[in-house]
């Protein structure tokens, strides 16, 4: 767990493709009236460009860690300079370490059921199966955490390394954010 004191203003999320955090983040900065940034826009942008998909950019990456850098520089002069937002961030949790850290876990079978049920652009080619999918995701999955690992030195799937771990599984959006805001609180209440 990180334990440095957080600042209660900006909050990370962390976790595989499917875990939740880009639904979870929009409807936790909603409710506290915070801005959302989502980190993999740059990348989904980048995949669109390319004409391919979310899946076929991480391995064009493999070699490519300049694009990470950059997205990284740009997103922790992002975080620095505002406050009250919440984030969708891989490595959130080591290159902005006063935020509050959430990793959200996630079954990869439900994680692969969400993907494509939420037909997300540019996400798979579109008649993929649940089981084609699956297979896609841990690749994927796998592929962003070498590849993370080599540019930071650090494994953003080391649940070690946040302030909380949410399982995803069987939950509603809401019930999720209620989760994060009560674990939040008592965490700053702790701190006092």
């Amino acid at each position: 767990m990180n334990r440095k004191r957080k600042h209660p203003t900006r909050i990370i999320l962390s976790g595989l493709a499917g875990a939740g955090k880009s639904s979870v983040g929009k409807a936790l900065a909603d409710q506290l009236g915070f801005t959302y940034r989502m980190a993999s826009t740059p990348a989904r942008k980048e995949a669109d460009k390319r004409g391919i998909t979310m899946n076929e950019l991480q391995v064009e990456l493999e070699d490519d860690l300049d694009f990470d850098r950059k997205l990284d520089s740009e997103l922790v002069a992002w975080g620095e300079d505002n406050d009250c937002w919440v984030m969708d961030y891989r490595m959130g949790f080591a290159l902005l370490p006063e935020a509050t850290s959430i990793y959200l876990t996630v079954e990869v079978s439900e994680a692969a059921r969400r993907i494509k049920a939420s037909s997300r652009p540019g996400e798979f080619k579109g008649d993929e199966s649940t089981e084609e999918i699956l297979t896609k995701i841990s690749e994927r999955n796998e592929a962003m955490r070498t590849r993370l690992q080599k540019v930071h030195e650090a494994d953003f799937t080391d649940q070690r390394k946040y302030d909380f771990v949410v399982a995803t599984d069987g939950k509603s959006i809401e019930a999720l954010v209620h989760e994060i805001l009560v674990l939040n609180q008592c965490k700053l209440k702790s701190e006092q």
